[in-house]
C-alpha cells in the first residue's frame, strides 16, 4: 500500500513528566536532587535549540503495549501461550542473541504479513531481525522554533507562530518528592529519633497543564494489515489518554488530535478494521505466533493455511493425477507454472506419494483434515507433500 503519513497535536491536561533515559558515565537524568526532562536538540537556523517533549519511542512503545494486549485478547492467548523470546519479541522488540538466523525471505514476508505486530513494529528473535514499517517522531513542545518542523498542521489549523513561545522563555513547573510519599502506609510512620526522618527529598521537572506538544507518525509501504493495526493501535493510545511517567499519579494526561498529510483532513482511527483482519486472519496469525521459534529455523507448517485451500480446490483433479487419469491439459489447469524443472522429478514425487494421496482422497474429509493426514503419512515433514508436489506439477507444466 502506499505511504501514510500523520501530524498531530497534543494538549497537556496535567503535569507531564519524562525524564532523559540513563547514559553509563553520564549525568543525563539530572543533577544533584533534580531529575530533569526529556530534551532533543535540533537546529532552528540561527542557533541549536533544546526542547522538551516526548520521545518517539516513548509513544510507539506505550502504543505496542496496548496493542499487543489488545490483540491477544481477540485471539483469547496470553503471553503464557507462546515462548518466553516471542512475548519479549511482542512486548519489548525482542532480544539480541548470539549467532544471526536467516529464514527464507518468503519466510520472514509471509511472518511479516501474517502478523502486522511485527511488520508495524519489527523486532528480534532467534537472531531473526525483522524491518517496521511505522516511524514514530519525537514529540516536541510547540514552540517557535520547533514550529517550522510542522509549519503546514499549524497553518491547518490557524496557529500563528508569532503567538507562540520561545524555547528560550519556556521554563518547566518543578515538584517536590520524597521516599517516605511513595512508602505503605503501615511504614510510612518514622521516629523523630530515626535515621530515616530525613526522606532525602528531591524534586522532578515537567512540561505544566495547558502546553501543547506537536508529534508526526509515518507508515512506509505498510501492507493492509499492518494499517489496520495502527488505526487500532492509535485509537487505543488516545483512550489511554497518557504520556510519559507516573500516569498512575495522575501525570502526563493528554488529549490529541491526528490529521492526515498533505489534506490534513482529520484522521478518526478506530479499531473496525483491525478487527474484520482479525476475523479473517485471526487463525493463521495465532498459529504463527504458537510456531513462531520453529518457523524461523524452518521446522514449522509454515505453508498450512495455503495447502489445506490447495487442496480442496484441487481435490477431483488430484485424484485424477494421482491414478494415472490425468492429462497434461488438466494438470496445466490445476496449477498455472511458475518453475523450470525436471520431468523424472515430478513423476517420482508422484510415485513417492501416491498411495498416501490416494488413501487420503478418498476420506470424506475438508483441506485441514486431508492436510493432517498427509502431513502425518510424511512423518512430521509438515509442508513437503504440498511443497514437493506443487514444485514438481509446476516443473512438468512449464515443460510441456
Amino acid at each position: 500500500m502506499t505511504n501514510l503519513r500523520l501530524e498531530g497535536i497534543y494538549t497537556l491536561l496535567s503535569p507531564l513528566c519524562h525524564t532523559a533515559p540513563e547514559i553509563q558515565g553520564q549525568e543525563t537524568r539530572g543533577d544533584g536532587n533534580i531529575i530533569r526532562l526529556r530534551t532533543i536538540p535540533f537546529n532552528t537556523g540561527n542557533f541549536i535549540a533544546n526542547s522538551y517533549g516526548v520521545s518517539g519511542a516513548e509513544i510507539r512503545s506505550l502504543m505496542k503495549m496496548l496493542l499487543v494486549n489488545y490483540t491477544l485478547e481477540k485471539l483469547e492467548l496470553t503471553s503464557n501461550d507462546f515462548s518466553r523470546e516471542v512475548a519479549i519479541l511482542l512486548y519489548a522488540g525482542g532480544m539480541a542473541t548470539q549467532g544471526v538466523t536467516i529464514p527464507k525471505y518468503e519466510t520472514k514476508e509471509m511472518i511479516q504479513q501474517k502478523v502486522p505486530l511485527i511488520g508495524l513494529f519489527g523486532g528480534t528473535i532467534n537472531g531473526c531481525f525483522f524491518s517496521s514499517t511505522l516511524r514514530c517522531d519525537f514529540a516536541l513542545l510547540m514552540s517557535q522554533e520547533s514550529s517550522k518542523l510542522y509549519n503546514n498542521l499549524l497553518a491547518s489549523q490557524n496557529i500563528k507562530i508569532e503567538n507562540l513561545i520561545s524555547i528560550n522563555d519556556f521554563r518547566p513547573d518543578m515538584y517536590r518528592y520524597g521516599h517516605a510519599r511513595h512508602r505503605k502506609p503501615e511504614i510510612a510512620h518514622y521516629d523523630a529519633d530515626s535515621k530515616d526522618k530525613i526522606q532525602m527529598p528531591y524534586h522532578i521537572e515537567a512540561i505544566p497543564t495547558g502546553s501543547k506538544l506537536v508529534h508526526g507518525f509515518s507508515l512506509v509501504s505498510p501492507s493492509e494489515g499492518d494499517v489496520a493495526c495502527f488505526k487500532a493501535g492509535l485509537k487505543l493510545l488516545l483512550d489511554y489518554g497518557f504520556l510519559g511517567g507516573r500516569s498512575a499519579a495522575g501525570y502526563g494526561r493528554v488529549s490529541a488530535e491526528y490529521f492526515k498529510y498533505p489534506s490534513y483532513d482529520k484522521f478518526t482511527p478506530s479499531t473496525d478494521e483491525y478487527d474484520n483482519w482479525l476475523s479473517e486472519n485471526g487463525e493463521d496469525m495465532k498459529e504463527i505466533l504458537l510456531k513462531l521459534n520453529d518457523i524461523i529455523e524452518s521446522k514449522a507448517d509454515v505453508q498450512a493455511p495455503k495447502a489445506c485451500k490447495w487442496l480442496m480446490e484441487n481435490k477431483e483433479e488430484l485424484k485424477r493425477l494421482f491414478d494415472g487419469s490425468h492429462s497434461d491439459e488438466d494438470l496445466k489447469k490445476m496449477i498455472k507454472s511458475t518453475y523450470i524443472g525436471n520431468i523424472k522429478r515430478f513423476n517420482k514425487v508422484i510415485d513417492s506419494y501416491r498411495n498416501i494421496v490416494l488413501k487420503a482422497l478418498d476420506n470424506d474429509c475438508d483441506g485441514k483434515k486431508l492436510y493432517e493426514i498427509l502431513s502425518s503419512a510424511q512423518s512430521g515433514k509438515i509442508s513437503k507433500f504440498y511443497i514437493d508436489l506443487t514444485t514438481a506439477a509446476k516443473s512438468r507444466t512449464k515443460r510441456s
